[in-house]
């Protein structure tokens, strides 16, 4: 969020933005730079919005800047040159300079011939400032390795209960959790003749920092870590597009390749010095390998009769690691009976093969069609590796007898959406569509799962007092090859569907509408509403909705006076169904529901000891806004308003669930499990208030003052401060990251200079 000048040059100075959140969305597209307008002089447009600014919180600083540089001092906060000579535009534009999240673009056309630009882009994420590790040295800088001083270590593998007091400095340290993100990219477009043109792009992307990171000893040692973020990607496109008549051509090459300088995490264990043969003073974990991918592709479009046009694309690529090494069994120094790996490097590689072809027919004013069909291809062709050990948690060593494999994951993805619209008069049209989907995914517990559907729309667009676009959509899938024996083989219920390949039953309906009964006043509202049926699953999602509701209206009572006024309301619900069991518990069992006499069914197998968690997820949201401009021909004045309340809830249920009936549930069974301990729901509510004053003395100079105010509250059962006051026990060390609330204030005195 940033303040708003609301004076002409500043949509100038947004342009260049906008041109590239749309540039990159398709195979072949680059962002097109903005024209400075021609003028008699040179410099023909300018803009410069700088001053002083002062923050103030109260609480979780981190939160209130997350992805924003609010430091105090002097800023620069937006400013926009542009240049014109003969027939060249050159346009400097740039916001948040010198600061974290500062943002530069640099372009130039020669109208008709060529347009290039250049950007730097920096992307902070600010998570907490107030996080505590035994970790010493740079903890965002430790080329993956943490270390603990041998004297803490020591403590804790005497007595784990220890852990706790010694949880201070000199011990500890507090640091800055969070990550930067650098973004280098430059473009060209050049017009080789009316009918060819070249495209390039060059993209740098460098992420550093830390994140949080889950390490394990075992079910009784958890140690939180700081996994260090070192990468960097560089991508690059290159295409040449050439049009003749009714014909276009484009073919094109898109590279890019991932670059990760820490590829393991070392961590020390708080809680043991030294190695045993059943217990490691250290533990690792892998981080994603360097990898590169390249694609090249081909789009070939012809225009044909009736006001119709059909378009074929077609890419082919490559993806594969550099060397990646497999990470060794274990780091523990004296586990006994380590077998060498088979390989020593992963050999990752898959082929990918995409396809799309689009047919669109306007052959009346009557009606019109469209169609697109894609196809899609993962080929994973690492090999397979092998092993008959597991050293979980780095500790003892579990040998096997039969062979542990690893699965290469792959995909075979077709789908289809085609449509036909009937208009009987302009600006109005109803249609009907047939939308079809299938996958075939490696190692799954279906060959193959097939999605039908079908849709109807109705749009009336631009009438004299009202606007509607409506679409109702009903889909089915269903899966094929079913083989239950995967999901026994990995300890699940049988009755267990994964939620993104269990059949189910879709309906969805959205509503757009505005509604202007006169010049100066327009109401909006818009709805969504659907539900997930999953018929077959009797454990995992069983089902969800959602509902979204808002409403607006705009009224400017005359000029340079506007109001504003939006609610929104969200309510998502979901129903999940689990069993409570120990495997092989009681002793002796049966896996038979009922057991025959004398004998007791395995909890395993135990419908009454089913139980289900039933969310309602609800969010309130009120924006209220307004602006008077051009008060007494010199002042502008802004505010506004928002809130969001929202509102998490988990129900726990034993035995039946009474308002809904999962399949082949036996109604009224009783249940064999303690009544729940219900968890108080989640809250969090968020306020925000803004207001921006400029003085225009003249044309040219104006004086800003800007204020912000924002308040967060939460009250969250797992990550709240209440939740997380004891982050550090005898069985677990975290790093004190948590959800806190927080009131904060900022303003600005702004100088403004246009020209």
């Amino acid at each position: 969020m940033r303040i708003r000048t609301f004076i002409a040059a500043a949509a100038l100075l947004l342009l260049p933005v906008t041109a590239w959140a749309q540039g990159s969305s398709a195979p072949g597209t680059m962002p097109v730079p903005f024209q400075v307008p021609v003028s008699s002089s040179p410099f023909n447009v300018g803009f410069l919005d700088f001053g002083i600014r002062d923050t103030g919180t109260t609480g979780d600083a981190a939160r209130y800047e997350r992805y924003r540089d609010l430091r105090d001092g002097l800023f620069l906060e937006s400013a926009f040159i542009g240049y014109h000579q003969h027939d060249w535009n050159f346009g400097f534009a740039g916001r948040h300079m010198g600061m974290n999240d500062q943002r530069m673009i640099v372009t130039g056309n020669n109208q008709g011939k060529l347009r290039a630009w250049f950007m730097w882009d920096q992307i902070p994420m600010l998570l907490s400032r107030t996080t505590q590790t035994f970790f010493q040295g740079d903890v965002l800088n430790s080329s993956g390795l943490l270390r603990i001083d041998d004297p803490v270590q020591l403590a804790g593998q005497t007595n784990p209960a220890n852990i706790p007091n010694l949880f201070v400095p000199p011990n500890t340290q507090v640091f800055e959790l969070g990550t930067t993100r650098h973004i280098a990219e430059s473009g060209v477009r050049y017009f080789v003749s009316k009918d060819l043109e070249f495209r390039g792009l060059f993209r740098n992307t460098a992420k550093t920092g830390g994140i949080p990171y889950g390490g394990s000893f075992g079910h009784s040692q958890l140690v939180e870590t700081i996994a260090p973020i070192d990468h960097n990607i560089k991508d690059g496109e290159a295409s040449l597009e050439y049009t003749h008549g009714a014909y276009l051509f484009r073919g094109g090459y898109t590279g890019s390749y991932f670059t990760n300088n820490n590829t393991t995490l070392t961590f020390d264990n708080p809680f043991r010095l030294q190695d045993t043969s059943s217990a490691s003073s250290r533990g690792r974990e892998s981080l994603p390998p360097s990898s590169s991918f390249f694609t090249v592709n081909g789009m070939a479009s012809m225009r044909l009769a009736g006001h119709s046009r059909l378009t074929g694309y077609i890419s082919t690529g490559m993806l594969q690691d550099v060397d990646a090494p497999i990470m060794p069994q274990t780091v523990n120094t004296v586990a006994p009976g380590i077998n060498p790996l088979e390989r020593t490097t992963v050999e990752g590689q898959a082929r990918t093969l995409g396809s799309t072809v689009t047919f669109t027919s306007r052959p009346s004013n009557k009606i019109d069609f469209n169609a697109r069909f894609r196809s899609y291809e993962y080929d994973n062709q690492t090999p397979v590796f092998t092993t008959f050990q597991r050293v979980s948690y780095d500790n003892a060593v579990s040998n096997s007898t039969t062979p542990i494999e690893t699965e290469p994951f792959g995909i075979s993805r077709q789908m289809l959406d085609a449509q036909v619209r009937f208009i009987p008069r302009m600006n109005t049209n109803f249609g009907v569509g047939y939308l079809y989907q299938r996958e075939a995914r490696t190692h799954r517990i279906y060959e193959n799962v097939v999605d039908n559907g079908v849709y109807a729309t109705f749009d009336t667009i631009s009438n004299r007092w009202f606007t509607l676009r409506t679409r109702y959509e009903f889909s089915e899938r269903r899966g094929n090859g079913l083989d239950e024996a995967l999901l026994s083989e990995v300890g699940e219920q049988t009755g267990m569907r994964h939620m993104d390949l269990a059949p189910r039953d879709r309906n969805r309906f959205t509503l757009l509408g505005i509604v202007t009964p006169v010049n100066n006043l327009a109401f909006t509202v818009s709805a969504t509403a659907g539900k997930d049926d999953y018929l077959e699953s009797l454990m995992g999602i069983r089902d969800n909705n959602h509902q979204i509701y808002s409403g607006g209206v705009d009224w400017t009572p005359r000029e340079h006076v506007a109001f504003s006024a939006s609610y929104n309301y969200e309510d998502y619900t979901a129903l999940s169904r689990s069993r409570q069991a120990n495997p092989a518990t009681p002793t002796g069992c049966v896996p038979v529901y009922p057991a025959p006499a004398g004998q007791s069914t395995c909890q395993f197998d135990d419908p009454t000891r089913n139980w289900a968690v039933d969310t309602d997820e609800l969010v309130h949201s009120f924006i209220l806004s307004a602006d008077f401009l051009n008060l007494m021909n010199k002042l502008d004045v802004r505010v506004a308003y928002d809130t969001n309340r929202y509102t998490g809830t988990y129900h726990y249920i034993t035995g039946s669930v009474p308002d809904r009936t999962l399949p082949e549930e036996t109604p009224g069974l009783p249940s064999t499990l303690p009544d729940p301990v219900q968890l108080p729901d989640v809250r969090s509510n968020l306020d925000r208030a803004t207001v921006d004053f400029v003085y225009n003395f003249n044309r040219r100079v104006g004086l800003g003052f800007s204020y912000w105010y924002e308040k967060y509250d939460v009250q969250d059962f797992a990550l709240d401060a209440e939740s997380v006051r004891n982050a550090v026990t005898s069985s677990a060390v975290l790093l004190g990251y948590m959800y806190t609330p927080y009131t904060a204030q900022t303003g600005w005195v702004r100088l403004i200079v246009k020209w």
